[in-house]
């Protein structure tokens, strides 16, 4: 649940893209009209929309990866055979086509998540984007991974070479700056191939011992602090700094597949909280010697070892070591000669400190670093002892991601969200001593981008409501500007967007953004039931949002069947500052649930709505509000939905539930109060739970301790299991199967009325 896109259940930031892909299997696909749904409607929203094959808009382009040098631009296209991928290379400055290759050539190597069987390793691969190619150091060859091994692709002669052989899962694989190494993790350990020896046989750095991992992330670190590297190369190529993980005595937690004979077993790591985490340590191998360099950071031993890399000219590394109450950070510098340390930045602050990817070296001492010290997320300019130059991006919006610097313009850019209205995205820029604002490249909508190596070139994605994707490759100057892709939505489906509305929260004198989509036809005189849509954690991406969302088929759908579709945000939502959010502090639920209650109260003064027929639904984060509102608020909401939800604290993952809960050992109130399975007796509304037994997210203990308690309390419930599947439940027939279950429980329990003729489409007031 931690670095996600609240927007559509898969729980995780993807290019526009992929999000169209992996929504479209979640729409509303049924082979039999449900909710009195007329031919029409069917007609409108025929099966195949629902299936992801294709996508509404196509498919699109994905894993986009810059040449070392910015001249040529390489991504992956869905290819014609199933399950495959086609890599596509461009140049920058042209668009012409360099290299384009298939299945026919590059076979396995190109293999789409989809194709992986094991449920979690597929998981794994989207969620975190594990990709399988990459450019080596001097731009001329790509590597390629496979179940089979890692191999190199010349771009001139079109040939395969098989570097190494793995047979097994493969991550984190590169070549050294100079491509003297091969370097990859495989079963929790760091493999190096000398690549100049005639045998490229495979050396592992520290030979991970039981309960240990070398290199290999925990599932935490990826999944909470954002973490993507376990280790990196130094720029000359000599050493290798890397994390070191002591998992031993961290809770060891079964995940079990019983769809087999034989039942197989995984067990996972998955420290709980105010239980025992794993240990961090920061190393540096140096390959000609062939030893290592431990280095003794203050604050590590019960800390987190949150980003680590090297200083452009390879003389120093940096580490930013955050307490474990994540409240405390420190940004350090690390000679790796000696071990000499000296902490640069210390930050405080009493709520939470989120960790970003917004630290820049600059060549002539000092650094560009992010920090929410003035209420909202900046980025500030600092010297080379730490102290504060310049702060560069003032304001009430809050900087989402720094995008490259420019050492040689001496430029800035960066992703900003404004503080007010629905979310939507713009690309900025700023002068190093933050004096020259520029709004960057103006399109419509919500925008995003990917600059080449030295930002000669960005590849800009832009979107609106009513527009999908749109890929455009253009120079910094503005001389050059081509479109990669663009996206098309049939016209037939009369897809509108919804109207954005303002309306009170608890807090009177704070508003929060809504939305809402009635039905064809609608006459305020007839009374309609409302299906309300929330996800409701801190610090995630509003739901009310500018850009283009796939979800807008299951909508339109659901509209036509005679449903009003609302959405609010709530004050934890990243649109609001990091004061605002900060009120969740210590009782998560209390805030959100006081947010939809308030917007359930807009909702039932206005004119056409049903006040005894609102049902409520959410996804992970969005299924624990869910369950929670419908036990701490029982005669709000009619009916509920809850897809693979959390229902106690104590069972989630030690670095989200901390952050934001303290442990039960310093807050018992809080997450009593927190706590869906204690509150399970007051549930009046009819609900429907949903898991998958192979989540490894949020754990499908969560779903049996509260149908425990249910039962206990001898209260109704419906619950859709899908054995061995994951958080996402992935796949068209559990999508399927799961949608399908979702409106004939929305039929039976809404009992909506009719839509009508439903010819027209669906009509904003």
């Amino acid at each position: 649940m931690g670095n996600r896109c609240a927007a559509w259940g898969c729980d995780r930031r993807l290019p526009a893209g992929i999000v169209a892909v992996c929504l479209l299997a979640c729409g509303t696909f049924l082979p039999h009209p449900v909710f009195g749904a007329t031919p029409s409607c069917r007609a409108r929203f025929p099966l195949r929309l629902f299936t992801g094959r294709p996508p509404l808009g196509g498919y699109q382009p994905h894993s986009f990866s810059w040449s070392p040098n910015g001249g040529a631009l390489a991504y992956l296209r869905h290819a014609r055979r199933r399950g495959y991928e086609r890599l596509r290379v461009v140049n920058a400055r042209t668009g012409q086509v360099i290299f384009q290759a298939g299945p026919a050539l590059l076979g396995r190597a190109l293999r789409s998540d989809a194709s992986i069987p094991n449920e979690r390793l597929k998981e794994w691969s989207s969620r975190y984007g594990r990709v399988n190619y990459r450019w080596s150091p001097h731009g001329r060859h790509l590597l390629l991974i496979n179940g089979r091994g890692i191999e190199e692709l010349d771009l001139r002669t079109r040939k395969l070479h098989t570097l190494v052989r793995t047979n097994g899962w493969v991550t984190q694989y590169a070549l050294s700056p100079h491509d003297h190494w091969l370097s990859y993790v495989q079963n929790r350990g760091i493999r190096l191939v000398d690549l100049a020896g005639k045998i490229h046989r495979p050396r592992t750095i520290q030979p991970p011992r039981r309960g240990f991992r070398v290199g290999a992330l925990d599932w935490t670190y990826r999944e909470e602090l954002g973490l993507r590297s376990g280790y990196a190369w130094s720029p000359q190529g000599r050493k290798l700094a890397f994390i070191r993980f002591d998992e031993r005595g961290v809770l060891r937690f079964p995940l079990v597949n019983y769809l087999k004979q034989r039942p197989t077993l995984y067990w996972q790591r998955y420290p709980e909280p105010g239980a025992r985490n794993p240990r961090a340590r920061l190393g540096v191998y140096d390959i000609r010697t062939g030893r290592t360099r431990w280095f003794r950071l203050p604050g590590l031993r019960t800390g987190y070892l949150a980003r680590f890399g090297w200083y452009a000219h390879g003389h120093a590394l940096y580490a930013e070591v955050l307490n474990r109450p994540q409240t405390r950070l420190s940004l350090i510098r690390i000679n790796p000669a000696n071990g000499r340390l000296k902490v640069l930045l210390r930050l405080h602050d009493p709520e939470w400190i989120n960790v970003h990817n917004d630290l820049v070296f600059l060549p002539h001492g000092g650094f560009i670093f992010g920090t929410d010290q003035s209420g909202w997320h900046h980025l500030y300019r600092f010297d080379r002892d730490g102290r504060e130059v310049a702060h560069l991006t003032p304001g009430p919006q809050n900087v989402t991601r720094l995008l490259a610097v420019s050492k040689r313009r001496h430029e800035v850019y960066y992703l900003v969200s404004p503080g007010t209205g629905p979310r939507t995205e713009r690309i900025e820029s700023v002068s190093f001593d933050g004096t020259d604002h520029r709004v960057r490249f103006r399109t419509k909508g919500t925008e995003s981008a990917i600059f080449s190596p030295k930002t000669r070139y960005v590849l800009v994605t832009s979107s609106s409501m009513k527009t999908p994707p749109l890929y455009v490759v253009r120079s910094v100057t503005g001389r050059t500007r081509w479109i990669l892709a663009r996206s098309h939505v049939p016209p037939s489906l009369h897809l509108t967007p919804p109207r954005f509305l303002k309306i009170p929260s608890a807090d009177p004198a704070i508003s929060i953004n809504a939305e809402i989509l009635y039905p064809p036809g609608f006459n305020p005189a007839n009374r309609s039931p409302v299906i309300m849509y929330q996800y409701g954690g801190p610090d995630v991406p509003a739901l009310v949002s500018q850009g283009w969302n796939p979800w807008i088929v299951y909508d339109d759908r659901l509209a036509c069947e005679g449903f009003i579709v609302f959405a609010a945000d709530n004050r934890a939502a990243s649109t609001f500052s990091h004061i605002a959010q900060g009120a969740i502090k210590d009782r998560l639920g209390h805030l959100e649930l006081a947010d939809q209650e308030a917007a359930v109260r807009w909702l039932r003064r206005q004119a056409g709505v049903d006040p005894d027929r609102i049902g409520i639904w959410g996804w992970s984060y969005g299924g624990y509000m869910t369950l929670y509102e419908l036990t701490h608020a029982p005669n709000v909401w009619h009916a509920g939905i809850a897809v693979a939800p959390v229902t106690r604290w104590q069972d989630y993952d030690s670095i989200y539930t901390e952050r934001y809960m303290g442990t039960p050992q310093t807050n018992p109130d809080g997450y009593r109060q927190s706590s869906t399975v204690a509150q399970a007796s007051r549930l009046r509304a009819k609900l429907l739970i949903v898991a998958g037994t192979g989540d490894d997210n949020v754990h499908w203990q969560n779903t049996l301790q509260f149908i425990e308690a249910l039962v206990r309390a001898d209260r109704p419930y419906h619950l859709l299991v899908f054995p061995n599947n994951t958080h996402v439940l992935a796949g068209t027939h559990t999508r399927l199967e799961l949608f399908r279950t979702m409106n004939r429980f929305w039929e039976r329990n809404l009992k909506p009325v009719s839509a009508g003729p439903g010819a027209a489409p669906a009509r904003r007031h």
